[in-house]
């Protein structure tokens, strides 16, 4: 027999409480302690050559966020326990900045501002999108997201669908990628559920 920890992760309900991983309720934790503390923020910088797409550019982000329910989650408490909260999906709004005029080290300041602005964990989205244009054919996506949606390996994941994504859109195609059977609060909801009593301890 198959013990619960080989069992299959199933999808869980979303009209009903979905709690957090260990690893995201750590995360929630040290962020109650320090709420503006910006140091489990992930920045990642794409530097985007030649002709922009905007229309493209948003299409594709679009696609991750709806594609990936824990990009449109947050985390509010009931009681003094967090929940995941996933929100419907919308487009994600991104922030056009110009800086044609600056020079090195004021786009290296400006970079670090973003990277460093703190998240609201109880609020949506914990994924913030900035556009820098250097010049007509230079430009910096700057995605910033906090730990607890998102990790480094995570990145090589949405990097290539968001290629992939922008390609299709930039073709005029709707983009084909394999459907995900589950998603992390799924994950979540099966590991508290395997955690217990023994296990745990």
């Amino acid at each position: 027999d198959k013990t619960e920890a080989e069992a299959p992760i199933s999808p869980t309900a979303r009209d009903e409480d979905l709690p957090l991983s260990f690893a995201k309720q750590r995360l929630w934790f040290l962020d109650q302690l320090d709420p503006e503390n910006a140091v489990y923020n992930i920045p990642w910088a794409i530097g985007l050559s030649g002709q922009l797409r905007m229309a493209a550019l948003q299409n594709a982000l679009d696609v991750l966020v709806q594609r990936h329910e824990v990009l449109r989650t947050s985390f509010p408490s009931a009681d003094g326990n967090p929940l995941q909260l996933i929100a419907a999906a919308a487009p994600i709004v991104i922030d056009a900045i110009n800086m044609n005029d600056s020079n090195d080290s004021a786009l290296q300041n400006k970079l670090a501002e973003l990277a460093q602005a703190p998240f609201n964990l109880s609020e949506g989205p914990l994924l913030r999108a900035h556009l820098i244009c250097i010049d007509e054919n230079e430009h910096i996506l700057i995605l910033v997201m906090h730990h607890i949606i998102s990790d480094g390996w995570s990145l090589n994941i949405l990097f290539r669908e968001l290629v992939l994504a922008y390609e299709s859109a930039c073709a005029g195609q709707q983009v084909e990628l394999p459907c995900l059977p589950i998603q992390y609060a799924d994950y979540a909801t099966w590991q508290r559920q395997w955690l217990t009593g023994d296990e745990l301890d």
